[in-house]
């Protein structure tokens, strides 16, 4: 085996079967313990987070970026802090009995999504691996595109930012909105919507090349040029998640393959919590003080009391909340009063009607979306469908190493997050895929060079020249 397999990380065949074994036994006792705790009438959402932490263990990610760190990131970050700490979850006036059923399905989605994901993660190692066995590494990376196409394309996708800034300014009334309260602006900035999509991914995608060409060149100034053009269009992105993602993919050609156990993951971590809370202060400094933004910012995990809420006025139901994004086509139409987009917004215009009166949501998770329209149960294999795709988009990341793939790989696996406090599908998906196909195409000559120094002898296609890149030892 090549020196391209030690990249792909995988247990033995034996070990792993054991594991898998052993990890059906602890998930069937686990949903033992919650019957146990639901039908006696007892409190599970300390056993909840235990469990958490346990699942967490068992299936250990092997790289820090990968679904299976995401899935552990958002249980962590959503739900095992705030009910541990945060104050509106010391005393819920729920009764137990929902709150310990809300519980039990939060832990059948995250052990069902952590089996799938680890399990696949495995099996498509294993085939990668076996593929590239007696392939030349220059054979799998294909042509090297140079430094001055990278660059052509970098200024192309700035100059797209540039537009749709403009754009986005003016279908929201001039720059002024923008300089007093940014971020009702862009709560309110209807009519711009197209804008705001495009300025999304063309910041990621610039952002992921200006990566790329930084990490080829070397040239640090590339790195402050990039993060000075981020830092400036953040007020246009808008949400805490969009900001965090453009900085990532300026170093995601770096880090894209980074380990779970490495620095880097409190460098990750240090990244996004500055993004989320700056992210909050950006939203609401008109009235926010820096010693309340913690205490407020730990109200905004608010995602399990909305699933108890949902369960204690809901019936479950067939087809209910999971068609809502569908209705974004009747918008063209000029069809939009009194139509909801997904399930959140529904239910945020019913519990929180001052919310949606200048459109901000609250964020009710998948559970809630399966209750509503599969009966829960029924729903769970789309969500072995859906970790499935997910896993096999950054698996092609991880061995392909194009751009194209390590951006829709890793934008894939950041957007569980999303799924998971969201529902099945949402309406962004409804551009989001075809904006993945595009950017498979543009970039599909492009690629990240092996962390050994492997890389491809290939042309200039500028001017015709050759250039012979490093070989391997």
């Amino acid at each position: 085996m090549n020196k391209t397999d030690s990249r792909m990380h995988f247990i033995p065949d034996k070990t792993l079967k054991l594991r898998l074994i052993w990890s059906i036994f602890l998930i069937m006792f686990g949903h033992l313990l919650f019957a146990v705790h639901y039908f006696f009438n007892m409190d599970a959402v300390h056993f909840f987070c235990v469990s958490i932490i346990c699942i967490t263990v068992v299936f250990w990610p092997s790289y820090l970026f990968s679904p299976l760190s995401v899935l552990f990131g958002y249980y962590g970050l959503w739900y095992l802090l705030p009910l541990l700490f945060a104050e509106k979850y010391q005393n819920m006036d729920f009764q137990l009995e929902t709150i310990t059923l809300a519980a039990w399905m939060l832990f059948t989605t995250l052990t069902i999504s952590a089996f799938t994901l680890f399990a696949a993660e495995q099996i498509i190692h294993r085939k990668v691996a076996l593929e590239l066995i007696d392939r030349p590494v220059g054979e799998r990376l294909g042509p090297q595109h140079w430094l001055m196409n990278a660059k052509i394309l970098m200024f192309l996708l700035l100059l797209v930012c540039l537009l749709a800034v403009v754009g986005l300014v003016r279908a929201t009334g001039g720059i002024q909105p923008w300089i007093d309260d940014p971020g009702q602006t862009f709560l309110r900035r209807e009519g711009g919507g197209v804008f705001s999509i495009l300025l999304m991914f063309s910041s990621m995608l610039f952002a992921l090349v200006a990566g790329h060409i930084a990490q080829n060149s070397r040239v640090i100034s590339t790195y402050v040029f990039a993060s000075l053009v981020l830092i400036a269009l953040s007020p246009f992105l808008g949400g805490k998640m969009q900001n965090f993602l453009s900085f990532f993919f300026l170093m995601a050609p770096t880090v894209f393959e980074s380990k779970p156990r490495s620095k880097l993951l409190i460098w990750t971590s240090v990244l996004f919590l500055v993004t989320f809370f700056a992210g909050i202060y950006a939203r609401n400094f008109t009235w926010i003080t820096p010693g309340e933004l913690i205490s407020y910012s730990l109200n905004y995990f608010s995602t399990f009391e909305l699933l108890v809420i949902s369960l204690k006025d809901f019936d479950p139901s067939w087809f209910n909340t999971v068609f809502l994004p569908f209705n974004k086509f009747l918008s063209p139409f000029g069809i939009r009063e009194d139509v909801f987009y997904d399930m959140s917004a529904w239910l945020t215009s019913i519990y929180y009607p001052e919310n949606w009166e200048i459109r901000a949501t609250e964020q009710w998770p998948i559970e809630t979306d399966l209750y509503m329209s599969f009966y829960f149960v029924f729903g769970l294999p789309f969500v072995v469908l859906y970790m499935l795709a997910t896993q096999y988009a950054f698996s092609k990341a991880i061995s392909v190493r194009s751009l194209g793939w390590i951006f829709v790989g890793c934008h894939m696996s950041f957007s569980l997050m999303s799924h998971l406090r969201g529902g099945l599908i949402l309406w962004n998906d409804l551009y989001t895929y075809p904006a993945y196909l595009l950017a498979l195409l543009a970039l599909r000559n492009f690629y990240v060079p092996e962390s050994q120094g492997q890389v491809a002898t290939a042309p200039n296609v500028l001017d015709g020249s050759h250039v012979s890149a490093p070989k391997s030892m």
